[in-house]
């Protein structure tokens, strides 16, 4: 499950018309806190996308 944030990044990286929003795709599970996952970032680490 958790695996999922990098398994989209994969699918969308072939897709050039989405990559304004591949790392919106891979990093909508972190929180501020640095509880979220994939990577665990905190605070102004996490990439902020409209």
């Amino acid at each position: 499950m958790k695996s999922h944030p990098v398994k989209q990044r994969e699918i969308l990286d072939s897709i050039s018309s989405l990559s304004a929003k591949i790392d919106g795709a891979e990093y909508h599970r972190e929180w501020f806190d640095g509880t979220g996952y994939p990577e665990g970032l905190r605070e102004d680490s996490v990439p902020l996308h409209p």
